[in-house]
């Protein structure tokens, strides 16, 4: 449904040449991380028309982060859909990391080694 107070230069995105394929490429690729191809998806809708509610409605989102995705692809394009550096300290993966006990030594040397967290 149209609202009235919204104006109708935000209901439709305009994308560059070759953005709107590159972006519905992405949404069905199997190798790309979900929350990026929900974002192509996300300018996908949009420049079909769809207003930020429809789109959050449809695609199970926020409203604020599909206008937030909208806003951002005006501004820098497609490297909106690149993940960006976040704050804070980065996560580490267990599987890969080489578990130590709290006397430092080796967990083959130790027959009793229990991993804490």
């Amino acid at each position: 449904m149209y609202n009235q107070w919204m104006p109708a230069a935000n209901r439709l995105l305009a994308m560059e040449e070759g953005d709107l394929g590159e972006c519905e490429r992405i949404v069905r690729s199997r190798k790309t991380a979900v929350n990026i191809a929900k974002w192509a998806q996300m300018l996908v809708l949009a420049a079909r028309g769809l207003s930020n509610r429809q789109i959050a409605l449809e695609l199970g989102a926020n409203e604020h982060v599909v206008g937030r995705v909208r806003k951002e692809y005006r501004q820098r394009g497609l490297s909106v859909l690149e993940n960006r550096a976040r704050p804070g300290r980065p996560r580490i993966n267990v599987s890969t990391t080489r578990l130590y006990d709290r006397r430092k030594s080796k967990p083959e040397d130790s027959p009793t080694f229990r991993v804490k967290y």
